[in-house]
This record gives C-alpha cells, structure tokens and sequence, in this order.
C-alpha cells in the first residue's frame, strides 16, 4: 500500500515535468532495468548492435569503482558498510543500486541521470564531462527510496504504463545467470572507434584491474600475466573453481582480455578476493574480521584452550594419522600454539622458527626408546607390586592375525597389599611349537620380560583364566593342569565366562532350525546389497522418499558372534520396510528380467511372513541380552563374584521373553505396530 501511494504522489509530481511512470521487474536492480530503459529511449531500442543486461551494467560499474574509490567514498554509507571494500563485495552478491552505484554507472555510460522523488525532491547525477544536453540525460522516478522506474517523455513514442495490483506480479529477472555482454559491437565499431564490449567490460579495460601483473613471455613470446590474488590465496580459489583445480592464470598463462575478464567474473576468482579482503583486515587487526572479533568478546581462558585445539587439529589433519612419525608434529604444534599464546597481539607476534637444538632429538627413533625408557619403569614398579601382592590372577588367550601368527596375550590381575584389586597388560608371545609345554614357555617369557621371572611368580599366582579350547582345559595334558604342576599347589582355573556365553548362544543356532533359518535369511539379505553398490543405492534412495534413515549392512563373522549378530539384526530391523518396498517395486517392474523379479517376490514371501518377523524382533532383544551380559562380564575389575550376579539377571529377563516382550523393546515395538491380512497360507505385515 505504500508502494502505491507514493505512485500516485510520482505520477502527479513527473507529470508537471512531462513525464510519465514506465515501469520496471521489482527484483532488487530496478535502478539497473530502469537505466536499461532509458538507454533505448535514447539510443533507440531498435538498434541490433546493442545489447544490454543488468548482470552486465552491475558489474562494469563495480570495475569503474575501483578507480573513483576515493571520490565516491564520501557518499558512503556507514551504518551499512564498513569500508568501501566491504561495500564492493556486497554489491557483488546484489545489494540494491544506491547513489555511489548511480554514479559509477554515470561515469560509464558518460551520461547524466536526473532522478525525480516522489516528494518533490530532484538529484542530478553529473559524470565527470559535465554533460549539459537535456537530450543525453536518464530520467528516473523514485519511489520512497523502495523501487526506481523509467521516466517517459509524455509525446514519446514509447509505450507507457500505469503501475497496477495486475502488472506488479512482473516476472523477475535472475541474476545468477552467467552475465551477458553488456554491449556488443561488430568489426565495423573498431573501425567507426566505438568501444568493444565483453560480459559488460570493456576490453581495454582488461589490463587496469589491480591484481593482474605481467608474469614474462612464453616460449612463443607472447606476453604472459598472473593473478596475484589467486595465485597467494591458490587453495581457496580451488575450491571453488569448476574444475577445482588452481585456475591457470593463478600460476601465469598467455595474455587474453576476454580470458582476464573472465577469471574476473569467476567464482574461483571472487573466492580469492574475499580470502583478501579478510587476510587485510586480520593484518589491520580490523574489529569486523569474524575470528578477532569473536576473540575480542571471548574468555582468555577459553581463548587459550581453542587456539591449543586449532594447532592440534590441524597439525593431525596434515599429518593424517597418529604414529610415532607423527610425533614430532605433535610436539612441535605444542610449541607453536605455546608462542603463539605468548605473543600479546592477534596479530602481531612472532613467526614460529625452532632452532636445530629444539628438532635434534624429535625422530621416530628416540620416540621408540623413550616409550621402552617409561615401559621399563612402569615393569620395575609393577614387579615390586607383583611380588607382594595378597592374590594374582592371570588371563591368557590367543587370536592369529591377518599374517596367520599365533600370538598369546597374557593380562594380570592382583590385589595389593593396600586390598586395591588392579589389572594390567604384561605383553605378547608367539610360541614356536605345539602343545601345553609350548604355551606355558611363552607365559613364562612374558613374564620374564616383566621383570617378575616365572619361578617367583609360581608362588602368588592363586587363578588362571583361559577360554574353552582343549589345549587348555584338557584333563591330562591341558595348560590349566601343567600351571598346576609348576605351581605345585590347587591353582584356581577359571573357564572365561564371555567366552561360555558365545558357546551357548552359538548352540542356539545349532539346535533350532527356525532360528538358524532366519540367521541364514539375515545374512542373504546382507549379501544382497553389499554385494551391489547399485542396490545399496536404489535402497538408501527408496528410503529416502519414505523419510526413513538407513543403516549399513555389516559384514558377519563367525568371531565374536554375539555382537556381529546383533548389528546384523539391528540393521534388518532398521532397513526393513525401505527392504519390502524395494523388492515390491523391482518385483512389478516389467523390465526387470524374470530371474531378478522372482528373486525378489522370494524375499518379499519370506520377509512378509509375521511369524518371521516376529522371531526376528524377539531375537534380537534376546541377543541384546546376552551381548548386555558379556559387556559386563568384560568389565575390567569384574570378579568372580560378579557372575552370578549377572547371569541371575541374564536368565531372569530370558524367561520373562516367555511370558511378555521386553518393556521397550524391538517386540514390543513390532507387535504394536502390526496390522494383519490373511492372503493363502501366509500373514502379511505392514509396518506402520
């Protein structure tokens, strides 16, 4: 409404000037459409050599600026722009045409512009030629400082029209596209000297921006330049370039004014400009750069804390990974950040350089020996905790690795004098030879090289816990009765619970079939979609249109095979209904061939099964139980005591699966959500 009512006051105030109101797209460059306008009032729309656009005007009245900045930096306007740098970038995004931009344009076109308010009030806008021809000047209506239209003289043969609620809904005009040649002009223009024009800038103006220097010949010898910007600020540029690659200008390539006017326009190139802009206003410790003025208003404290953390990470994001070749970054990030903190400035401070005497020691090597120099006092203090600990317990258990070596791994447990129960790591060995005897040598080697030789430990050692494997528990000639022997006493040897647990969790898939089945319908699933990035696709795009969040399909191993199987049914759950869709579409597909179409209506008739899909949610929370338990029988400190504690529990939930679903869990869940159809000999399910 107001929009209209300073239209009427326009249109009573340019008509006693002789005009009327043309108007222009309101898509936030009126001014420019208008100035458009008037350019084909007075050079004559007609004319096919002359082709104009805003994206054009915009941006060679943005280059014009850089060389009038001082005198048009007096109209600036503080309260939205910090300088005229910050002013040239926001223009750049499309910031609404003011009176700097009105006089840029007025330079470049060498015209004068007349703008009438809507109060009453006139601003003539002069280039620096003073032009005082009425009829080389561009007329424009404003209306409350909100929208610009075109001024038509009233015996113009151009159409006029009436601003209405019908011709407001102009279609708006994209400034995003890629911008068009302001003025294009034939051969015959060079010859009759009128300017040539590309993408709105003048050609010879190509070699007047800032940052382009001559950077020599080739070896044709033709004169080369680079952008210094992009060359300084070269993995910023990448980032945003098509190709995101360094554009070649940025390391010197041959002289072209359309290719310098075409980095120019570039977002690689306007990606360095920016990076500049904020590299100068962090060295004029500028208050409006992001990060001083977020130090400026920051705790010191925690200002210190985040600058440690921004050395640490980007010292680990070079290196990649943490080994001890990554040591010495390490400490010299420490370093760094600790100079860094050390200077008073944000800006102003030292540049790190630490001399040779700092580097000298800061290799792999002294990192190897320091880290056995610790090891080494950490045994001497553990062997004289050892020797006279109240009871000692050791664990031992084997796993071969990818390169097929058999390692042992030995692992202690005591109670000190203090009545502290602690436990350790005492280390790896790998027998050469079969047998007890064989497995009792690597204990004893372990042992040695902790500084606690196998003769004494003999006397405190009072338990031995090892896994199920007959090499360990056998009666005659098992580790558990040859430590006895060295011992010379009744050693307490303990079957690991964890691994007991596993033996009968795995005798559940051996004795019932309809579990086995489904653990075997699991795993086909599985294999499916990660046998076929293609599938794995389709799959996360179906769920995708479902608002469902998918889940990677594990890989299951016999190892371990609580916890791969409830990953595996976790993830069934989860994908389950992006699953059924999937197979339903490919299944009606006609141009799927039959072998695929009758894959898929297979597993549609094995996972539309409810009482499946019920043993499924039922086994999971089972096996969720199970995992629960061994996680806490895996507890470091756990103790015999522990254990029927936790199997108490254990066996209590599994016989309360009898009676009701787990409060909370996937049963419950399913069964709440199921809606059943009988259709021939099966149940089908639609969760909800």
């Amino acid at each position: 409404m107001l929009l209209f009512a300073g239209l009427d006051k326009l249109k009573s105030v340019v008509a006693g000037h002789g005009y009327t109101v043309h108007n222009v797209p309101m898509d936030g460059d009126c001014a420019l459409h208008a100035i458009i306008d008037q350019l084909h009032c007075l050079d004559g729309p007609t004319d096919a050599d002359v082709a104009y656009t805003t994206v054009g005007l915009r941006y060679e009245a943005i280059n014009r600026l850089s060389f009038c900045e001082s005198q048009l930096s007096a109209f600036l306007d503080v309260s939205k722009f910090h300088d005229m740098n910050d002013y040239v970038m926001k223009m750049k995004h499309g910031e609404w045409c003011d009176e700097i931009m009105l006089r840029s344009i007025a330079e470049v076109l060498n015209k004068a512009i007349h703008v009438i308010h809507d109060n009453g009030h006139e601003t003539y806008i002069n280039p620096n030629s003073n032009i005082s021809n009425c009829d080389n000047v561009i007329h424009l209506g404003l209306i409350g400082e909100l929208h610009y239209v075109s001024l038509h003289k009233c015996d113009d043969t151009a159409p006029t029209t009436v601003l209405t609620h019908a011709n407001l809904a102009i279609e708006t005009v994209s400034t995003t596209e890629v911008p068009k040649p302001f003025r294009q002009t034939k051969s015959a223009d060079k010859r009759q000297g009128i300017t040539e024009m590309y993408r709105g800038i003048k050609l010879s103006d190509a070699r007047k921006f800032s940052w382009l220097r001559d950077a020599g010949v080739d070896k044709c010898g033709k004169k080369c330049v680079i952008c210094v910007l992009c060359a300084e600020f070269s993995s910023t540029s990448k980032l945003l370039a098509t190709n995101h690659h360094v554009p070649p200008i940025a390391t010197g390539c041959r002289y072209s004014a359309k290719v310098v006017i075409d980095h120019s326009l570039s977002s690689a190139h306007r990606a360095a400009e920016d990076a500049a802009q904020c590299a100068k206003m962090y060295k004029k410790d500028a208050t409006q750069h992001l990060w001083l003025a977020a130090i400026a208003k920051m705790d010191r404290e925690l200002y210190k804390k985040l600058v440690v953390f921004a050395f640490d990470v980007y010292n680990d994001a070079q290196t990649g990974t943490l080994s001890a070749w990554s040591w010495p970054a390490r400490h010299l990030a420490r370093s760094a950040s600790a100079a860094f903190l050390s200077s008073d400035s944000t800006t102003d401070f030292t540049p790190f350089t630490p001399s040779f005497s700092d580097i000298q020691y800061l290799n792999p090597c002294m990192h190897r020996e320091l880290l056995h120099c610790i090891a080494d006092v950490g045994r001497e203090d553990l062997a004289v905790e050892l020797k006279t600990a109240l009871a000692v317990s050791l664990s031992y258990d084997g796993s071969v690795d990818a390169y097929q070596e058999d390692s042992k791994y030995l692992g202690v447990r005591y109670v000190t004098r203090d009545g502290v129960v602690k436990a350790k790591f005492l280390g790896t060995d790998a027998p050469t030879e079969r047998g007890a005897e064989a497995a009792a040598g690597a204990i004893s080697k372990v042992l040695d090289k902790s500084m606690w030789p196998f003769s004494e430990a003999t006397n405190v050692i009072t338990g031995f816990t090892t896994d199920g494997e007959s090499l360990n528990t056998g009666s005659k000639n098992g580790l558990w009765v040859k430590l006895r022997q060295l011992c010379a006493k009744n050693v307490m040897c303990i079957w690991c619970a964890c691994h007991r647990s596993s033996l009968a969790y795995k005798s559940l898939f051996i004795e019932v079939a309809e579990v086995r089945t489904l653990l075997q319908d699991c795993r086909s699933v599985a294999t499916f979609f990660r046998t076929s990035g293609i599938r794995t696709l389709e799959l996360n795009k179906v769920c995708d249109d479902m608002n469902l969040k998918t889940l990677h399909f594990p890989e299951f191993k016999e190892v371990r095979m609580t916890e791969f199987t409830c990953a595996l049914l976790e993830v069934m759950i989860r994908n389950l209904p992006g699953c059924l869709k999937y197979w339903q579409q490919r299944a009606a597909d006609t141009s799927e061939n039959t072998t695929d179409r009758k894959q898929m209506s297979g597993f549609l008739r094995t996972w539309t099964n409810v009482d499946k899909l019920k043993l499924l949610h039922v086994l999971f929370d089972a096996s969720h139980i199970v995992e629960r338990l061994q996680k806490r029988l895996q507890f470091t400190l756990a103790t015999l005591e522990d254990v029927p504690v936790v199997k108490t529990w254990a066996v209590t939930c599994l016989k309360g699966l009898l009676e009701a679903p787990v409060s909370g869990g996937q049963e419950e869940a399913f069964l709440s959500s199921l809606h059943v159809e009988r259709d021939v000999s099966y149940y089908y399910v639609r969760i909800l």
